[in-house]
């Protein structure tokens, strides 16, 4: 049995440990600027941000804002579904609690069946997994949606792999960046693999502010005229934060400074699990902006059971 913890990164250095606030200034600073403002409806900042994430993402011609990671995996689908008129979606990892995905979980009940059968799974690093799929379900696939990394690095031919088998076959490749986009890099984890059709990315735009993004090509987020994604989802502070939060990455060299802080994390725990021999049951994996320790609870268990004689099997 697995257990798999998020590790933080927190930082000695008062600077670092001011970066909230900080973020927080230059976010009040961006709204003191207006002379005018309501923040439920459109605003002049929505389009410097959607400017600025053009600037930054390779896919970006066109975004929408939502507010957290589940409304732009959503948003993605349902673009897909319209570009393409198909139904069925192929996924990998985690993308939220709507039913679309969901459905294809162990955490389904609620979901009607027949919104359980449009979605499939797929295996990381396995592109025989997806071809299979898609040999399978032919021309009834409109989007592939996945995490370009999580715990686990992508292999060389995977992701390439994947928007090949995508163009075959006429489905919408979609990046789900909530983990990668702004921890990686500025342009997302797509700078370092493959571009994509659409992409979407969660509050670490926004320093932990609720904010999400969907992104992609002018060809398919034109559709928005015509697809309902949100109501009243615009949050002008949240805009303001994010403009905050990347202004401070460029300026400060953020990315850089998360992942030496990270690298530091993971080499620290690492000596320790070696120093103290727990590497049986024991593990770091992951970036270091996004690492896990991992627990084998059952060589957990024995390794208790060996240093002490009156544990009893149970």
């Amino acid at each position: 049995m697995l257990m798999v913890i998020s590790l933080s990164i927190w930082s000695t250095d008062w600077q670092q440990s001011l970066w909230v606030i900080v973020t927080r200034m230059w976010t009040l600073r961006l709204l003191s600027k207006l002379k005018r403002c309501n923040f439920s409806l459109s605003n002049e900042l929505e389009a410097l941000l959607a400017e600025k994430i053009a600037q930054l993402i390779p896919c970006a011609e066109m975004s929408r804002f939502g507010k957290n990671g589940s409304d732009a995996t959503t948003a993605a689908i349902r673009l897909s579904r319209a570009y393409t008129g198909r139904d069925e979606v192929a996924v990998c990892g985690y993308h939220g609690w709507h039913d679309w995905y969901i459905g294809s979980t162990d955490k389904k009940l609620g979901v009607p069946e027949a919104t359980q059968s449009l979605t499939h799974k797929f295996q990381f690093n396995n592109i025989d997994s997806l071809e299979a799929l898609f040999k399978k379900r032919k021309d009834k696939i409109a989007a592939v949606i996945l995490e370009p990394m999580n715990i686990t690095y992508p292999e060389a031919d995977f992701l390439p792999g994947v928007k090949a088998l995508c163009q075959e076959y006429g489905a919408v490749l979609v990046f789900d960046e909530t983990v990668t986009g702004f921890r990686f890099d500025l342009g997302g984890a797509q700078n370092f693999w493959c571009y994509t059709r659409l992409s979407n990315f969660g509050k670490g735009i926004a320093n932990g502010m609720p904010l999400s993004v969907v992104t992609g090509k002018k060809e398919i987020m034109q559709l928005l005229d015509e697809v309902f994604l949100f109501h009243l989802w615009r949050e002008l502070l949240s805009i303001a934060a994010a403009l905050a939060t990347i202004e401070k990455l460029e300026k400060q060299s953020g990315i850089q400074k998360i992942t030496t802080y990270g690298t530091q994390l993971k080499e620290g725990l690492e000596a320790l699990i070696s120093q103290f021999s727990c590497s049986d049951f024991l593990s770091v994996s992951g970036n270091p902006v996004w690492s896990f320790s991992i627990y084998m609870l059952m060589s957990l268990k024995s390794y208790i059971c060996g240093k002490h004689s009156t544990c009893k099997r149970r």
